[in-house]
């Protein structure tokens, strides 16, 4: 029995090494955008008018598990969707409607923000079933645009998810074993993905320092 789980744990190290593209989170820094990064100003999140399946409280979950995540670190300060959303609307802003360099100087001038975080839903839809046996898996998709307050942008990511049986794609075997080869619901996926997009995040700001 020792004998097989090491060698279980052997074939799921490999799987890692080798499905390190596989990821659903990506990021992408702008090349020659550098700004040094203190407090970003988190932008109500859209909902792309072209997505396919976006269930209505969609926008509100995501950026709740957002916050969470900028929340559980300590080195970028933010200022939370509710409050800049608020502060739009006392100003006759909106997010799909104003251009990103206006809005990243009034926030700016506002919240004394660095950088402004913008978002978009591209995909949304909660599992069917439960987690040992779903009759539809839950899908997550949504992209985040970080702009420097002249509207330069300067990092993005994307997080992008839809969950398979291991016999649809066995290169999701390290993922599904770190989560107990349990279907997730919704709010879950969007928990692990905004954790993985700040984390980078805040890495990529480091950086900048």
């Amino acid at each position: 029995m020792a004998a097989l789980i090491r060698a279980a744990g052997a074939l799921l190290g490999a799987l890692a090494l080798g499905c390190a593209g596989t990821s659903p989170v990506s990021s992408e820094v702008i090349p020659g955008s550098v700004v040094h990064v203190e407090r970003i100003a988190v932008s109500p999140l859209l909902v792309d008018t072209h997505a396919r399946r976006v269930e209505p409280d969609a926008a509100e979950i995501i950026a709740s598990r957002l916050v969470e995540a900028l929340a559980a670190q300590s080195e970028i300060a933010y200022v939370g969707p509710d409050e800049v959303g608020l502060w739009l609307s006392q100003r006759g802003l909106s997010v799909r409607d104003s251009d990103p360099q206006r809005l990243g100087g009034e926030l700016a001038h506002a919240f004394g923000a660095d950088a402004v975080l913008f978002g978009v839903v591209r995909g949304y839809s909660a599992r069917i079933g439960g987690p040992h046996g779903a009759t539809r898996p839950a899908a997550v998709w949504f992209d985040l645009e970080l702009r420097a307050p002249d509207g330069t942008r300067l990092w993005t990511g994307t997080y992008h998810e839809q969950q398979k049986s291991l016999s649809e794609d066995l290169l999701s075997l390290p993922l599904a074993w770190q989560r107990g080869f349990e279907w997730l619901d919704a709010p879950e996926l969007t928990e692990y993905g905004s954790r993985e997009l700040v984390r980078q995040l805040v890495e990529e700001c480091r950086r900048w320092k």
